[in-house]
């Protein structure tokens, strides 16, 4: 219990004081665009020749780093079915639909979202994605 007081009076200690403030400036930092890097048809879907498989990669436009996390959506066109998927810790995530034309939404707090246009995704072919995220606009001291 003392610990906590001496903690506390410590606190009002620090907050009762006066410092010397200066003014804190800071700069933008553009957004950095991200961009589909890859969308390859790599061959046929082994698993499920019905059905049509994405793999998808995601990782930083600068430095190549994996990006864990991010949120890949798979929307089709012709009905409202989204697929989703979170990276894993190589940045990467898998998909298995139905044939048809989808878009493909990757996004990240702190990132900028990239958005596909509809891609038609063929029954029996396995499809190969690389997304590249950018940074989004911030402001550093």
């Amino acid at each position: 219990m003392r610990t906590f007081f001496a903690l506390a009076a410590l606190c009002v200690g620090l907050l009762s004081c006066k410092t010397n403030s200066k003014a804190v400036v800071y700069k933008e930092i553009p957004a950095q665009p991200s961009a589909l890097l890859e969308a390859n048809l790599v061959g046929a879907n082994q698993d499920n020749p019905e059905r049509a498989k994405v793999t998808l990669s995601v990782h930083e436009t600068v430095g190549t780093e994996p990006i864990m996390g991010a949120t890949c959506v798979l929307q089709r066109q012709e009905s409202v079915t989204y697929y989703g998927q979170l990276t894993d810790i190589s940045g990467r995530c898998n998909f298995d639909v139905q044939p048809g034309h989808y878009t493909l939404k990757v996004q990240l707090t702190g990132m900028t979202t990239y958005e596909m246009p509809p891609m038609m995704l063929e029954a029996g072919k396995t499809y190969k994605m690389a997304v590249a995220m950018g940074r989004a606009a911030n402001r550093q001291q």
